[in-house]
């Protein structure tokens, strides 16, 4: 089972002020006040009490500033995550079944933080109080699970239609070859569900989407027999020491198809471009490119992926010509390999 390496990026909005600055907090101040209305969320069992933890991911941040404290909450709410979720690499499940339930077995990994990158999930605040004997600002950053989990299931949701869209599609196929690009699509959003899931474990109970890790799993075991059924001839232009060739058919056969000479269903063509200028200072540049098609035995194209060089520079032709194409071979190697299912 290949391992996923991913990191969960979850995210805050501030809810309670309408945008991320904090300009319309207005913390108390006066010495007098400040010792008549201290807030019962001051304390752990009082913000336990107003934030109880069956509904509520609550921490307690202070600052100098109310910015500071509202950040401190974020990154103790964040450390809080990244101890109590399990960030999902490594995915199966056994055979066991009852229901709708299913019996996982976990390998799990890497951690989980906050930050302000993207839109995943509300953090609100209290209004900041200020402590004149600490002189300090405090203020508890929360999240309303159910809320939380409303905007998670949205998410969820549209990656659960695509998964179930394109293993249907994989099912339907009368072309093996079809199958791999639709399982290899399912298993592309496999990464940014559990991104989005693990978090969503831990706000709420549902198990409405154990049809989306069955369609995961059910793509790892049919992808690897299908790519071994699936053999393809490999044909390449303008090549040079079979730079080209050797890096196309080692991302084939490295990733479970099998690479004959003759008798194909499936003919993997590249046509490798590496054209010479020679500037006025003496140097030779190139851009070297390659296009790779799949065709099946129809003659139609039903797979591509192309690489593309940055400038490969020397100061005589057959010098340049040997680094552009081994800057080709590179090229292809990594773009063909992320694009392989």
């Amino acid at each position: 089972m290949r391992k996923l390496n991913f990191i969960l990026v979850l995210v805050f909005l501030f809810v309670s002020c309408g945008s991320t600055k904090v300009e319309n907090v207005q913390p108390v101040e006066d010495k007098q006040q400040s010792k008549k209305s201290v807030p019962a969320w001051l304390s752990d069992a009082g913000r336990l009490k107003k934030f109880p933890q069956s509904n509520f991911i609550s921490q307690l941040g202070t600052g100098e500033t109310p910015e500071q404290a509202m950040t401190k909450s974020v990154e103790l709410i964040s450390q809080f995550v990244s101890s109590n979720v399990q960030t999902r690499a490594e995915t199966s499940f056994s055979s066991a079944q009852n229901g709708n339930s299913l019996q996982e077995s976990l390998r799990v990994s890497t951690d989980t933080q906050v930050s302000s990158d993207n839109n995943l999930y509300a953090v609100k605040y209290t209004t900041p109080y200020y402590m004149e004997e600490d002189e300090l600002y405090y203020v508890v950053g929360y999240i309303d699970k159910k809320e939380c989990a409303s905007v998670l299931e949205r998410k969820l949701d549209k990656i659960q239609s695509d998964v179930l869209t394109s293993t249907k599609s994989a099912e339907e196929a009368t072309e093996d070859f079809y199958a791999l690009l639709f399982y290899s699509e399912v298993l592309k959003k496999q990464n940014e569900f559990f991104g989005i899931y693990d978090f969503y474990k831990l706000v709420s109970d549902s198990e409405k989407y154990f049809p989306t890790q069955k369609c995961f799993l059910n793509a790892k075991e049919k992808l690897l027999p299908l790519k071994k059924s699936t053999v393809i001839t490999l044909n390449v232009e303008d090549d040079f020491n079979s730079i080209v060739y050797s890096s196309i058919y080692d991302c084939l056969v490295a990733s479970g198809f099998t690479v004959a000479k003759t008798g194909c269903k499936y003919l993997a063509k590249a046509v490798a471009k590496v054209a010479f200028r020679k500037t006025p200072s003496g140097v030779v540049e190139s851009y070297p490119t390659c296009q790779i098609n799949i065709f099946d035995d129809t003659g139609d194209a039903i797979y591509s992926v192309s690489s593309e060089c940055s400038k490969v520079a020397a100061f005589d032709e057959a010098t340049t010509k040997n680094k552009a194409y081994k800057a080709l071979g590179k090229k292809i190697k990594e773009d063909f390999t992320k694009s392989l299912f």
